[in-house]
C-alpha cells in the first residue's frame, strides 16, 4: 500500500474553495488496521476506523512549489519531531489521516493517507500509554 492524496482535495485546490491552505488548522489523526484508503472519501467523517489517540495540529506548515524542480507542490511541517499523544498501550497505529479542522467531522475535508513514511517503511507501531514522537524522512510531509 502506499501513500495516497484524497482526490477531493485536489479538485477544491483547483476549484480555489479552500481558504488559504497554509493558515487552516492541518491535523494528523492516528488509526488502527481498520482503515483502508477510498478515494470516495471527502470528510472526516467518511472516515471508518479505530481513531487512536489525540489528534495533532501540524506545526510550522508551508507549501513549497517545485521543491523537486518540476510542477510538484508540497505540503511541508516541522515534522523532525511530532509528538503523538493519548495512544493506549493495547492500541496498534497502522495509518494516518491528514486532514483540514473545521472543528466538524462533515466539514473537515480529507487531505492524505499515509501508512508509509515517504513510502518506505511503514506507519506501523504499538503503543506504550506514553507519547509517542514519530519524524518522516523526507523534505517534504506530503505531495500534493
Amino acid at each position: 500500500m502506499a501513500n495516497h492524496v484524497y482526490p477531493e482535495l485536489v479538485r477544491a485546490i483547483a476549484r480555489a474553495e479552500l481558504p488559504d491552505l497554509v493558515t487552516v488548522a492541518w491535523t494528523l489523526q492516528c488509526m488502527d488496521g481498520t482503515l483502508l484508503y477510498d478515494p470516495t472519501h471527502t470528510v472526516l467523517a467518511n472516515v471508518t476506523g479505530a481513531e487512536l489517540g489525540d489528534p495533532l495540529v501540524l506545526p510550522t506548515v508551508a507549501l513549497i512549489v517545485g521543491a523537486a524542480g518540476g510542477d510538484e507542490v508540497d505540503l511541508d511541517c516541522d515534522d523532525s519531531a511530532l509528538l503523538l499523544t493519548g495512544i493506549a498501550s493495547i492500541d496498534t497505529v497502522e495509518s494516518m489521516v491528514v486532514y483540514i479542522d473545521t472543528g466538524n467531522p462533515a466539514t473537515s475535508t480529507l487531505g492524505a493517507f499515509l501508512n508509509r513514511r515517504a513510502d518506505t517503511s511503514p506507519v506501523l507501531f504499538d503503543g506504550t500509554g506514553s507519547d509517542v514522537v514519530m519524524s518522516f524522512p523526507v523534505g517534504y510531509f506530503i505531495r500534493l
